[in-house]
This record gives C-alpha cells, structure tokens and sequence, in this order.
C-alpha cells in the first residue's frame, strides 16, 4: 500500500489470505482511485487480490481502509463533508470524537 520498506520503523507486513480483508481493501482501492488503483489495476478481483500474495503493514492498511470508509462522513453541524489533512498525508473525514477535539 505504501510501497516503503518500514511503517515508523516496523518492517513487519501481513498478508491479506481472507476473502473479507481482500473485499475491503478492493472496495477502498475502487473508491480511492489514487497511486494503488494504478499499482493494482490487473487485481480486479477478490480471488486474484488473495493469489497475488499482497503484503502490507498493519497501520497503513487501517490508514488507507479508513479513509475509504470514513469518506462518506458529515459534519455534525451542517451536514457538508468534513475533511482533515492528516500529517502522514491521508486525507480522512472528521467522526464524532476527532470532531469534539477540534471545536
């Protein structure tokens, strides 16, 4: 996902085996359209996600799902979409608790 040897200095990765974590990493890879789409473009499906043996760090795959499924979210005020720049670069909306912080 993040195409760099190390997550803030952790070097472990995971490999995405089940039908689920593959289901949502393609739902989010679809919806983001971003460098990934480009990079996975051949992995249209759930089946050739699991058999390409896919490897990621934990952190940047909860980063790249969140921002898949937080995209939807609204401010609690007005309703339009609410949008933070995250310093390591994922743009992600705003949910009830960051939003609390900031007001």
């Amino acid at each position: 996902i993040c195409n760099k040897l190390g997550y803030k200095g952790d070097k472990a990765k995971c490999q995405i085996v089940s039908r689920d974590r593959a289901e949502r990493f393609l739902d989010a890879v679809k919806a983001n359209r971003d460098d990934v789409y480009t990079r996975m473009a051949d992995l249209d499906t759930v089946e050739k996600m699991i058999a390409a043996d896919i490897f990621y760090h934990s952190q940047c795959m909860r980063k790249y799902l969140e921002l898949h499924e937080h995209a939807n979210r609204t401010c609690l005020l007005c309703s339009e979409p609410c949008r933070i720049w995250l310093k390591d670069g994922y743009n992600q909306s705003i949910s009830g608790e960051k939003f609390t912080k900031l007001v």
